[in-house]
């Protein structure tokens, strides 16, 4: 799922290839979504050109003498959300990406040194820019977590271009059984990643090789800043609407929890390689969250959320590390050590990402 690309995101008629979508173990790619399609642009049109002029005459061979029109087709449905499942799978996300960005805006205060993401005027998450002390006090944890490279090598330099193999193995997600439920995750991360790369863009941080010259990264790091992780941002976002969309919970928490636990190795494994603080997993985690939550309630299948707040402050960044317990905590309201959580109100509806969940919902009944 090449999630990174999401200046490709004009190419929206190309968003279905969610990662080499016929190769489903290799369908995440998810750190560079951007990219995140080429079956809208799958050749449904063409025909090649032998057929095509092989058409023509079989055509002539059959339909005689022109006739007066004998049917006219009444028109489908204005504006409903079932037309979406007549179209191709790229203009079929178009058509939701569209429906998911309504409303949602990120703004930046340059003198606070903060960021924040609204859907219609109301605040979703918040988050001041760490100082530069602030990331160099993480900067020995780099260095020891570089202790791990050689056991964790292969994870991390698959994690590179496919999260969602690691994310999805408690599941067996399928392409035969769960072609909606793979759509349901390429609509959802699309306006995902836009709010990261967003957020990345405007709050401009180093990455750690830039802090110190021993922690040299084991692999190349990333065009663009580090903070908040994308790697971190997209894994909790999976996980969310995995875990939900597949009914991970009562005597099938356990799922949920899996996938949880992956994501936060999954960006554990960042820092592992030198090219993350940790402090970058604590803002993503929480804005991965809060985004795939905002986006499930509007698609009718969560009852509420949460605004929250990450507070990346210089001095509580000395030994801090992404911690499960203190999200948790902020997203059912009590304190946390890194966030702070307040109610949002309900917000619009989104009536075309809803199809999709309920089509995808029942692939795991």
């Amino acid at each position: 799922m090449s999630l990174n690309n999401i200046g490709n995101i004009g190419n929206i008629g190309n968003i279905g290839n969610i990662g080499n979508i016929g190769n489903i173990g290799n369908i995440g790619n998810i750190g560079n979504i951007g990219n995140i399609g080429n079956i809208g642009n799958i050749g449904l049109e063409a025909v090649p050109g032998a057929a095509s002029g092989a058409m023509m005459l079989a055509r002539d061979g059959v339909v005689g003498a022109r006739q007066p029109a004998a049917h006219t087709p009444t028109h489908l449905p204005m504006n409903s959300p079932e037309n979406l499942f007549r179209w191709d799978p790229g203009s079929r996300q178009s058509a939701v990406f569209v429906d998911t960005m309504s409303g949602l805006d990120v703004a930046f205060d340059a003198a606070a040194e903060t960021a924040s993401v609204t859907v219609a005027g109301a605040k979703l998450f918040h988050t001041d820019r760490p100082s530069e002390a602030g990331f160099t006090a993480q900067v020995d944890d780099i260095k020891a977590a570089a202790d791990l490279r050689g056991d964790r090598a292969p994870e991390i330099l698959a994690q590179t271009t496919d999260i969602l193999s690691f994310l999805a193995m408690p599941l067996s997600l399928n392409l035969a059984r769960h072609k909606w439920t793979i759509e349901l995750l390429q609509a959802v991360m699309l306006p995902v990643v836009a709010v990261e790369k967003a957020l990345k863009n405007g709050l401009a941080c180093r990455r750690p090789q830039e802090y110190d010259a021993q922690i040299q990264p084991m692999i190349t790091a990333p065009a663009h800043s580090a903070f908040p992780s994308g790697h971190a941002t997209e894994a909790f976002a999976i996980a969310e609407v995995l875990s939900l969309v597949s009914g991970a919970s009562g005597d099938r928490a356990a799922y949920g929890e899996q996938m949880t636990l992956q994501a936060a190795r999954i960006a554990h494994n960042r820092v592992v390689a030198g090219v993350h603080f940790h402090v970058d997993n604590i803002c993503g985690a929480a804005l991965g969250r809060s985004l795939a939550r905002m986006l499930l309630h509007r698609a009718g299948a969560l009852g509420g959320h949460h605004c929250i707040g990450v507070k990346a402050q210089t001095a509580a960044l000395a030994g801090a590390k992404l911690s499960l317990d203190d999200l948790d905590a902020a997203f059912s309201g009590g304190t946390a050590d890194h966030y702070d959580a307040s109610e949002v109100a309900s917000v619009a509806p989104a009536p075309l990402l809803a199809a999709l969940f309920a089509a995808a919902q029942d692939e795991w009944t």
